[in-house]
Order: structure tokens, then sequence, then C-alpha cells
């Protein structure tokens, strides 16, 4: 990981992932991304969807039931929901990665 300024706000500073940061990463997470593809073999792309469609939901019973705990709206966390105020998710569905495409995973 290295620090980069940002040039839009001088007071910020980005992370940026380093090419052995990302090598690292891949080696270190290797074994895991194998067992998983593993699983994700054994279901169809449908079923994949219907799975990713159901944790989607309950996801958002999640986000909502904790707001409705919290005297505020930031007691989900600044990542719970995303720009458009949905529930936050990974950038790839499950059955992307079922397809071989691991969308930024």
């Amino acid at each position: 990981m290295r620090r980069a300024p940002d040039m839009a706000e001088r007071r910020r500073v980005s992370l940026e992932v380093t090419a052995v940061a990302r090598q690292e990463g891949q080696t270190a997470f290797a074994g895991l991304v194998k067992v998983t593809d593993l699983l994700l073999a054994r279901y169809s792309v449908g079923e994949l969807h219907l799975i990713d469609q159901f944790l989607d939901a309950v996801r958002a019973l999640l986000i909502d039931q904790a707001a409705a705990q919290s005297p505020s709206d930031s007691a989900a966390g600044p990542d719970a929901r995303d720009s458009a105020g949905t529930p936050g998710r990974f950038s790839a569905s499950t059955a992307d990665r079922r397809s071989g495409d691991p969308g930024g995973l």
C-alpha cells in the first residue's frame, strides 16, 4: 500500500494498492479462493442468483433493523448503503463469480 495525495482535496490522502501488496493478497487468499470456487461450482447460475437475492434481502432487513434500533441514521455505519441509498454489496454478484468473472473480487 502507498499513500497518494488527493488532487481535488489537498487535506485528503488516498491509499493505492501496489503490485507487491496485490501479489501478497493473492497469495494469502489463494486457498480460500480455491475452496470458494469449488463450493460455487456445486450450484447453477440460477441457484446462485436466488441465493444472491436472498442475501441482499437479509442484508437490507438487518440494515433497516439496526437503523430502527438507533436514535440516529448512522447506526449501520457510513458504508452500509451506497450513494443511491441501497444496501452496500460487493462489486461482483455470486452469479458473476460462478461464471468466472471475478468482477473486482
